[in-house]
């Protein structure tokens, strides 16, 4: 430590003399004298075992977005395009059951899968953070956290049900639900930080989901309680990520009201 704080006193005071080329030995030293008095201001932040639990469950959601984008569009885009094959749907256009009531039963199967990814994800980022401990201290803040991921997870499965209805496949819904995987959590701030990212970045990180999830899930997790200010910041932000969900599902509606019209 001595000499690297040697080599760099060295330095400086080598570069100083090489800006200040007039200057004299004694005005150098001096200089640098009065730049070793000086002394930064250091300040302690502690942090206690529960903030650094809901930090790394935070953390953990947030790169779930991935694990549920993925997982949801493959297996709810598989069993609906197998269900939207034409020989399955004119056996389903026969049957005395309205064709709504059959999509309506078919989007509930799949959202029943959704949950149950949620519920598993939620499960392993609780015992892999080391946040069991909250769900005593903090249970309010760590249930509006894992609604915020259920909410996200209708994305998704609107996602596979426009796809579905769109004529995709299993290995088309596997390089979307991957591509379109990774970008979302890239932009929702899962992968870099968004502060560290440019203005554009930030601007078009506005435009996706999984940015308003992890603002819905780091508000509710640093929260020190649930008040009306934390449950409305999370409200908009999951009025938000409905609003997405919709935008896509009616896209799906449209496709299937023109795939009926084909059969």
């Amino acid at each position: 430590m001595a000499s690297q704080r040697a080599s760099r006193t060295a330095s400086l005071i080598a570069s100083r003399a090489a800006l200040a080329s007039h200057a004299s030995a004694e005005q150098v030293l001096d200089g640098m004298r009065k730049l070793s008095d000086i002394a930064p201001a250091v300040d302690t932040i502690e942090t206690t075992e529960e903030s650094t639990a809901a930090s790394r469950l935070a953390f953990y959601l947030t790169f779930s977005s991935y694990t549920v984008t993925s997982s949801i569009v493959v297996v709810a885009g598989v069993v609906l395009s197998t269900l939207n094959k034409p020989d399955v749907r004119r056996r389903q256009l026969a049957a005395p059951v309205s064709s709504w009531r059959m999509g309506f039963e078919s989007i509930a199967g799949c959202a029943v899968l959704a949950l149950g990814v949620c519920a598993w994800v939620a499960l392993v980022g609780i015992g892999a953070s080391g946040a069991g401990a909250l769900l005593s201290s903090a249970g309010a803040q760590v249930a509006l956290a894992i609604a915020s991921l259920c909410a996200f997870a209708l994305v998704p499965l609107s996602l596979a049900y426009t796809l579905a209805q769109c004529g995709f496949r299993e290995k088309a819904l596997n390089a979307i639900a991957n591509l379109g995987g990774m970008i979302m959590s890239f932009l929702g701030g899962a992968w870099v930080p968004l502060s560290l990212m440019g203005a554009n970045v930030q601007a078009v990180a506005h435009f996706t989901p999984t940015f308003w999830m992890y603002d819905a899930v780091t508000c509710a997790l640093g929260a020190q309680e649930v008040n009306a200010s934390v449950l409305a910041t999370v409200g908009i932000d999951l009025g938000i990520i409905a609003l997405f969900a919709v935008a896509i599902v009616s896209a799906g509606l449209v496709a299937a009201r023109l795939r009926v019209r084909e059969v």
